[in-house]
């Protein structure tokens, strides 16, 4: 939120990052100040229509670092904060839907690398990655060889 109270634009991915813990949210800063120093002046972003924020249920605040000892809860941290949800909960239309299209995909992206249809990374045993039969789902996603890869 900036100071005016307002929420940056709804395009940005803020929206992911209010979960941060208070000392994940602090290692970003001390790699960002990390950085070195490049001057570039930029124009202030002018919205002419204000922009509807969906937040990720769930993820409205920081985490607790002791809540993170929770294999589930650790695994929705790092899925929010790796933005899987902001491809993975869009509708077909492109609208975020995180309460009934959690994971579902079916939204066509379009880009200089053509279109890709974004897939179900849910459990689903036959629609979602639950029908994967590498094994090693974790393994196959981090070498990106899964059947349901595209990138």
């Amino acid at each position: 939120m900036r100071p005016s109270m307002a929420y940056p634009s709804g395009r940005k991915s803020f929206p992911f990052y209010k979960i941060l813990t208070p000392r994940d949210l602090d290692a970003v800063v001390t790699y960002v100040r990390s950085v070195p120093p490049v001057r570039n002046e930029v124009q202030p972003s002018v919205y002419k229509a204000p922009m509807h924020v969906e937040l990720v249920p769930g993820a409205e605040k920081p985490f607790e670092e002791t809540a993170l000892r929770d294999p589930v809860v650790r695994g929705f941290y790092l899925a929010t904060t790796a933005h899987c949800m902001e491809c993975h909960a869009r509708r077909p239309d492109g609208a975020y839907d995180f309460t009934n299209w959690l994971g579902k995909g079916g939204h066509e992206m379009r880009g200089p690398y053509g279109t890709v249809t974004v897939r179900n990374i849910t459990s689903h045993p036959k629609s979602g990655i639950g029908m994967d039969r590498c094994g090693d789902q974790a393994g196959a996603y981090s070498r990106n060889i899964a059947r349901w890869t595209r990138f």
